[in-house]
């Protein structure tokens, strides 16, 4: 019978474990990452927050992090690593902390105001923390949502960033809401992976998305504007459900209430292809003014005679980068009686929208800009309408609504 000496036997239990667990994290790879592939593919899983059925809905993405703990490298392999800030009495966190198992979520609850001054404010906040720290979870004190890269470095990436019903400390208008989720969003954008998300809880109309007026947009807090400026795009908006403890009201222990909450995504669209429904789009606009050949011009049909609109937006699409579309939109003919000038003129709305990517003014103007040397290399362009900014950003839906409403004051005239 066959013997083993002491260093083969050493040999072949470290051959018996190497198998046991490359077979252990080829399960956990597998269910991490896919199967039947030769390297790592990421994909997609739903964390949202519904609070009524105690179950997980909503973004992210899987990750893979490196950590230096005590100066060793070691590998944690996360399903989703998800921040939550500014979370009043911790209330929400601990809500949700139960049904993420810390071997593959890793919840990290954080608040702005010190331990101390914390436990002292809200009644709820020893048991809350304990909560999600017995989860297997995490809390952190002092943490502020507008400056987390300060916080946490370079180093560390969430890919899902949650901040429900952020507003500023005290009695506050738009302004100062405003300047808070503007440097929440760049903020956020600097600790987010690739393809990660930001959660952003507010009000009925408060984001102004679906603002049917340009008054309206312009009072609210102009979220998916000042998002697109930290490079996020709105991907998805729909109902939330206030299905937890809500206390911090003004930074002291009170409930606080509002219409129609509503739950909006931010993605940061790296390198991957994210169509925004039209109605969440944002759009910049600018005129056109096109000097026509002689003839007898007097309705639309008779400047097609010499302008060819198909050919004008394939003309302005070439120069836009993937991600951006256009509408381009006839809008009037101005004749030598009203301007003065011996040309008739027809003027063209040209409608960027971010379809995939943010639009922000400076990009549009960027846009509006090209086109101009483009269409003025086809056409007579009127001079002293060109170089004008383009127009800060507004919903496309709160365009269309003016459009619609411009239309019913032409008829009116009209009929009258």
């Amino acid at each position: 019978m066959y013997q083993m000496t002491a260093s083969a036997v050493v040999r072949y239990r470290t051959f018996v474990t190497i198998m046991f667990i490359g077979i252990h994290v080829g399960k956990r790879l597998t269910l991490a990452f896919g199967s039947s592939s030769s390297r790592l593919t990421s994909i997609s899983i739903q964390y949202y927050a519904n609070i009524s059925s105690a179950k997980s809905r909503d973004l992210t993405q899987r990750v893979y992090r490196r950590d230096a703990i005590n100066g060793n490298s070691h590998v944690r392999l996360f399903a989703s690593n998800i921040l939550v800030c500014g979370d009043g009495d911790l209330s929400y966190a601990a809500a949700i902390a139960p049904t993420f198992d810390p071997a593959e979520v890793r919840l990290l609850a954080t608040v702005l105001e010190s331990q101390v001054h914390h436990e002292s404010t809200y009644e709820k906040s020893v048991s809350n923390a304990r909560e999600i720290i017995a989860a297997g979870h995490e809390v952190q004190y002092e943490v502020d949502a507008t400056r987390l890269q300060e916080k946490f470095g370079v180093d560390t990436k969430f890919d899902a960033i949650r901040f429900n019903f952020p507003h500023w400390r005290g009695k506050a208008n738009n302004r100062y809401n405003r300047e808070l989720l503007e440097r929440f969003f760049a903020s956020a954008e600097t600790v987010l992976i690739d393809h990660g998300a930001v959660e952003v809880v507010l009000f009925e109309h408060q984001s102004g998305i679906e603002a049917d007026s340009l008054e309206k947009y312009r009072s609210s807090w102009l979220a998916p504007q000042l998002a697109a400026e930290a490079g996020l795009l709105l991907k998805r908006k729909e109902s939330f459900e206030l299905n937890y403890q809500r206390s911090s009201y003004r930074g002291v222990d009170k409930a606080f209430f509002g219409k129609e909450p509503e739950l909006s995504i931010y993605v940061k669209p790296t390198n991957q292809n994210v169509q925004v429904p039209l109605e969440l789009q944002l759009c910049c606009r600018h005129e056109l003014h096109i000097n026509l050949p002689e003839g007898n011009y007097e309705h639309e049909s008779d400047v097609n005679q010499s302008i060819d609109r198909t050919i004008l937006h394939e003309a302005i699409t070439s120069h836009l980068p993937p991600g951006i579309e256009c509408d381009v939109l006839f809008s009037e003919i101005l004749l030598p009686d009203k301007t003065g000038l011996q040309e008739d003129i027809a003027i063209y709305m040209i409608i960027y929208r971010g379809a995939s990517i943010p639009i922000t003014q400076a990009s549009a103007d960027i846009y509006r800009s090209n086109t101009e040397q483009i269409i003025s290399k086809m056409y007579d362009l009127r001079k002293n309408k060109m170089g004008r900014t383009i127009s800060r950003p507004i919903p496309y839906i709160t365009w269309q609504k003016m459009v619609e409403e411009r239309s019913k004051e032409s008829e009116v005239v009209q009929t009258g």
